[in-house]
């Protein structure tokens, strides 16, 4: 059965995380897995390639961002189930193939599988222990496809450098009528923050792009978002400049200046494609 399954990595000078947290999974050979590098300025690629002779590693050639380097990945891939995974979530190949054991035998009165993603939880808001849900979103760290049915609705959508695709196409794929589960019963640890750098630097971008990102998808899905862009601009230009503490300032800088990027109706990366919210730093 593991034949069937592939596993993706989206890597961003991750390379010491992903063999912190995913070398056993890596050494065991037991799945076919594909590593989309964004870029890396801390040699990655070649670390990943000398490490680990069976890991196939691409070079996106650019930082294209998750969604982007995600989908270079899913399409690389021969098998009819991928599993995306960030490379900061600890899991070995026992857990996925027990994991990917349930989702396959998960199905309906007609034995067909009747879902187009499904996730493990992540923490402990999702550890339920109740069972398999159907949900209408799980976080883009872990998201195994049904690749029958997500070809029917389509990957990513790479407007997006960083943040908010995966509810884009959770969204996409509910309102599409299919399924999302989630099996509340397991836990794949996801060590959050950690596979791109958490430097000042870092962080403002990533706060740069929930805000762009947020607003493309506002305005791409719901009634109404100028109104919405509205509220969030008083919000982030009084915390940027009234929050007490340096972090919160920071923040709320980066996201006012996300925002009003893009409702000047520019895109999130730069001529050159890199992505914007690197040039200024508080």
């Amino acid at each position: 059965m593991d034949s069937q399954l592939s596993i993706v990595l989206v890597s961003y000078n991750s390379g010491g995380v992903i063999d912190r947290c995913l070398g056993d999974l890596i050494r065991s050979q037991a799945f076919p897995i594909i590593v989309v590098d964004n870029n890396s300025s801390d040699n990655t690629p070649a670390y990943l390639r000398d490490s680990y002779p069976n890991l196939t590693v691409i070079d996106a050639g650019y930082n294209i961002g998750y969604g982007g380097a995600a989908n270079i990945g899913i399409k690389a891939c021969q098998t009819p189930f991928v599993l995306l995974l960030n490379p900061d979530v600890m899991v070995n190949a026992e857990e996925i193939t027990r994991f990917f054991k349930i989702a396959y035998n998960h199905r309906n009165a007609n034995d067909e599988l009747d879902w187009t993603v499904f996730a493990p939880a992540t923490g402990a808001k999702s550890f339920k222990k109740q069972g398999i849900l159907e949900v209408s979103n799980v976080l883009g760290a872990v998201m195994l496809f049904n690749m029958q049915k997500l070809n029917s609705i389509g990957l990513f959508d790479e407007r997006y450098f960083m943040f908010y695709e995966e509810k884009d196409l959770c969204l996409r794929i509910t309102k599409a009528g299919e399924k999302i589960l989630l099996d509340s019963d397991i836990l794949f640890k996801h060590d959050k923050g950690t596979s791109s750098g958490s430097s000042n630097k870092m962080y403002y971008l990533k706060q740069w792009h929930v805000a762009w990102s947020s607003m493309y998808y506002f305005e791409k899905h719901f009634p109404n978002p100028q109104k919405k862009a509205r509220s969030l601009l008083a919000r982030y230009r009084f915390k940027a400049y009234f929050s007490l503490k340096k972090q919160a300032r920071i923040k709320f800088k980066a996201r006012l200046n996300g925002l009003k990027e893009y409702l000047s109706g520019r895109d999130c990366r730069n001529e050159d494609r890199t992505p914007k919210g690197f040039d200024r730093v508080a």
